[in-house]
């Protein structure tokens, strides 16, 4: 912490917290060592040209947190890492819904039981996303992320050291090769998927797409890729649409849906005209749960395999696994197709 850092006196975020934060950074990127002394209150804010009453209370905050020790008449040292310390994880999911229900307790079924789990949502929200981030560096042993954006992440989930890092679901523009983690291809899975369905869509008159745009559902942006090359390769009458309503639905049709809540009203809307999914008109649903399963007896789908994410998560994070491991995916075939 000798360096010079730069404290943004503009900045919302009060100067003490700015020391931590920096210690934090310094820390994940290894310039701190476990047992390494630090200047005292007094040199630092010296060096830094800081209040001392701003670094001693950065200082208290951080021996609070556990990431300092003060030693009589010694000074300041990070605190040492404790021999056997147990895992501990930070889990950042977009949202909770049914199937992360289940890639997160086939995560936390395959770790040892005193590995203690952190699990927060960012609610597709940049800023919440990359503040939850920035709180929790330093305090963890991994981190597992769930990154849910059309965007480049590398300036935030550079923050996090490689080793520790590992991402979910999808593997975002600008990813570092060195990076671990489980993903699912969109494109490839959607493209491959719709494939092996053309024996089934062929008895339809089209296949359409209902996407939802009206509230707030991911859509990642391979996946319209993938839609779109199945489009160009096997040209199968049929349109995208933006959002669901009742009147888009046509007998002798078939239809990809991606929101449960759209499927949920397809289904009202097939039984009040008296129409026999998987006969008179096709679904294929996306991301499957336990509830597609049975509900219609077994709605075809297309889907990553979201228990087997969760258990390589943790192989990734007990070192039984390495690198970039695709999940397995494709198309699901049950009654209503």
């Amino acid at each position: 912490m000798e360096r010079k850092i730069f404290i943004a006196p503009d900045s919302p975020v009060p100067k003490y917290q700015q020391i931590i934060d920096h210690f934090l950074i310094l820390q994940e990127k290894g310039h701190l060592k476990p047992g390494q002394q630090i200047p005292s209150i007094a040199g630092f804010a010296k060096s830094q040209k800081l209040a001392l009453a701003t670094v001693a209370k950065a200082y208290d905050r951080m021996k609070e947190m556990g990431l300092l020790e003060s030693r009589q008449g010694k000074g300041f040292y990070v605190t040492p890492k404790a021999e056997g310390t147990a895992i501990n994880v930070f889990v950042l999911f977009d949202t909770m819904n049914t199937y992360k229900e289940v890639l997160f307790e086939n995560l936390r079924k395959r770790l040892p039981s005193d590995v203690t789990i952190d699990l927060h949502f960012y609610h597709y929200n940049f800023d919440v996303f990359q503040q939850l981030i920035k709180k929790s560096l330093g305090r963890y042993s991994h981190y597992v992320i769930l990154p849910h954006f059309n965007r480049e992440l590398d300036e935030v989930l550079d923050s996090v050291p490689v080793d520790k890092l590992i991402l979910l679901d999808k593997l975002p523009r600008g990813t570092k090769t060195d990076v671990k983690g489980v993903f699912h291809y969109f494109e490839k899975t959607v493209f491959e998927a719709l494939c092996d369905a053309i024996p089934l869509l062929e008895k339809y008159d089209a296949l359409d797409v209902i996407l939802d745009t009206e509230h707030g559902i991911y859509i990642p942006e391979e996946l319209l890729k993938g839609i779109e090359r199945f489009r160009a390769a096997y040209p199968l009458r049929g349109k995208m649409y933006g959002h669901y309503q009742d009147k888009l639905l046509k007998k002798s049709r078939s239809y990809l849906i991606f929101s449960d809540n759209d499927m949920v009203n397809f289904i009202k809307h097939c039984k009040k005209k008296g129409w026999i999914i998987g006969k008179e008109i096709g679904l294929i649903g996306y991301d499957d749960t336990p509830i597609k399963e049975i509900l219609l007896d077994g709605i075809t789908v297309i889907s990553t395999d979201f228990a087997a994410m969760g258990s390589t998560a943790a192989k990734l994070i007990l070192g039984e696994a390495r690198g970039i491991l695709e999940n397995p995916s494709g198309l699901i075939i049950r009654k209503t197709l």
